[in-house]
């Protein structure tokens, strides 16, 4: 049987039985005192004192708990202990404190057992796989039935460095929450700031525009009414003319600013229709047929395309190409050609406006259609405008999935924009687009009733409505609903702002006590004064200053309309 006998062998089994027993006995709390054999020695130690509530609170702690003989026996430790160790918690009861300090350090441990109190140390310490664990030792003396013990608290330097950091860490994610906070707040205040900038801009360029336009109606509407009067000389008529135009070019420089605005601002909206985009170029050219004629410029048309229909807004459409004309024609020296031709291209329809103008040179291609800019500032100079149509024109092309760019050989060479938009098939038989229906001189006069505060536009308005139909006109909400409370109209034609209410609140009263259409008269065009106009029962939406043969051809397709 080798050294042991089978007496000494049954013997040890016995006593590691006995010790294991004891072991298990002290870590369920069933021990009260321990007697412990030592070089000076039996010493029984009470262990009362890591009773419950005591042990429990030892057993919770996150730092390490152990109990020492004065000797360095590990006469108790806590679990967080033993993990710190890598070691079982059984086998580190028993042992000799010292052994898990380095020899180094073990002189300095012997001094602490002997006799200091409250002493803080920090020591490497070896766990039971041999890594290093650096601590902090906190050692007091422990009375424990007359008897003396040491505790020591440990705690592990590394782990506290990691708790350390990410306290820091938490800390500054906090600050950085809080910086994120103070920066969003400072966002929402800046975008509440800006959109109450934004719609008191609106408010000032809705106002601006209203002050602008009312007292161009008067002006542009006597302007023309005189200019087609057959019995004044041409010469005089000549100047009428004239009159007009620069009117009517007051006119398009408010609406480009407002129609710039609304597209920036992503308020414009397109009012989708199959349209006719040849009909719509031969009403642009028309428009634009006097301005050529005064300049000798000769036009030729070659609208070759077998697909010129589209889906989007008409007036919008038109309004594209009668940029793009006024633009050829404005650069265009007299005696010059202006081309303009149509062109099917895969799926679109292209519309080609070619003159021999100054041309443009290939440095400015690129900015002629940024807004306020022009191909130099002698160009500005030498022809005048805001340089906002080509800008406005390109952004309606891409509202309708289109496009409009410009080519150019340089200076004095002329210049080419073409228009591109999704062509679609032409109207089935019966489907009929939107045209415009002349005013029939033998119709019946109508009794219309006219509210607007503006002077010279009522009274111009009034006399030139007057000459084929029956005009009441009144200045203020009050006097219009007394006089339709006694007085039979087939329509009534009225301003919004009004000095004693507003013209929304006029027309749903005359619509609803007296069933009468409405067609609005505004300075103020944008899109939601449209939308509201037409919310209020308004069947049309003209913004001053207005055409008159325009104005006559909605009052007759409202009145005969079913």
């Amino acid at each position: 049987m080798g050294r042991y006998t089978t007496v000494e062998l049954d013997e040890l089994r016995v006593r590691l039985r006995e010790a294991e027993e004891t072991l298990a006995a002290i870590r369920n709390g069933e021990v009260d005192s321990l007697v412990v054999s030592g070089p000076n020695g039996n010493q029984i130690f009470s262990l009362k004192g890591a009773e419950h509530p005591y042990r429990v609170f030892v057993e919770q702690m996150l730092e390490g708990a152990v109990t020492l003989s004065t000797d360095g026996t590990i006469l108790y430790c806590n679990r967080r202990f033993a993990d710190m160790m890598h070691s079982p918690l059984e086998k580190m009861i028993g042992s000799q404190f010292k052994s898990l300090v380095r020899p180094e350090d073990q002189a300095e441990l012997e001094q602490i057992l002997a006799g200091s109190c409250g002493t803080k140390v920090r020591f490497m310490l070896e766990a039971a796989d041999g890594a290093q664990v650096s601590t902090q030792l906190a050692f007091s003396r422990l009375p424990v039935d007359q008897l003396e013990a040491i505790c020591v608290v440990v705690t592990d330097l590394a782990e506290q460095q990691q708790k350390q950091e990410l306290a820091s860490a938490l800390q500054d994610l906090r600050l950085a929450q809080q910086q994120l906070q103070l920066q969003n707040d400072a966002l929402v205040r800046a975008r509440l700031d800006a959109e109450a900038a934004s719609e008191t801009k609106d408010n000032f360029l809705a106002a601006l525009s209203h002050e602008l336009r009312t007292p161009l109606t008067p002006v542009l509407m006597t302007a023309t009414s005189l200019e087609a009067d057959m019995s004044l000389p041409p010469s005089v008529r000549q100047d009428l003319a004239i009159l007009r135009r620069n009117v009517e070019l007051e006119a398009r420089l408010i609406d480009d600013l407002l129609d710039l605005t609304r597209i920036v601002r992503g308020k414009i909206e397109l009012r989708s229709e199959l349209v006719d985009v040849h009909a719509v170029l031969v009403d642009a050219l028309s428009i634009c047929r006097s301005d050529m004629s005064d300049k000798r410029l000769q036009l030729k048309q070659d609208l070759g395309a077998s697909r010129f229909h589209a889906n989007g807004d008409a007036v919008r459409i038109q309004q594209i190409l009668w940029n793009l004309l006024r633009n050829a024609v404005k650069f265009t020296a007299e005696g010059g050609r202006i081309i303009v031709r149509s062109r099917n291209e895969q799926q679109n329809l292209c519309i080609e406006v070619i003159d021999t103008g100054i041309g443009i040179d290939a440095a400015a291609i690129n900015r002629i259609f940024s807004p306020f800019e022009q191909a130099g500032r002698e160009i500005t100079q030498m022809f005048g405008g805001l340089g906002l149509g080509l800008a406005i024109s390109k952004k309606l092309a891409e509202l309708h999935g289109g496009t409009v760019i410009a080519q150019s050989e340089g200076r004095e060479r002329g210049a080419t924009f073409t228009f591109c938009l999704p062509a679609v098939a032409a109207p089935v038989p019966g489907h009929q687009t939107v045209k415009k229906r002349a005013v029939d001189e033998q119709e019946r006069r109508l009794r219309i009733l006219l509210v607007e505060d503006h002077d010279d536009t009522r009274t111009s308005l009034a006399r030139l409505l007057g000459r084929t139909h029956t005009v009441r006109d009144v200045p203020t909400v009050e006097t219009a609903l007394s006089v339709a409370g006694s007085e039979s109209f087939d329509l009534v034609i009225s301003d919004i702002g009004l000095p004693d209410g507003s013209g929304l609140e006029l027309m749903r009263a005359l619509r609803d006590k007296h069933g009468l259409k409405g067609i609005c008269l505004s300075g103020f065009g944008m899109e939601d004064d449209i939308a509201r106009s037409a919310e209020a029962g308004f069947h049309h939406h003209l913004t001053k200053p207005i055409d008159l043969k325009k104005l006559e051809t909605i009052i007759y397709s409202l009145v005969h309309q079913q």
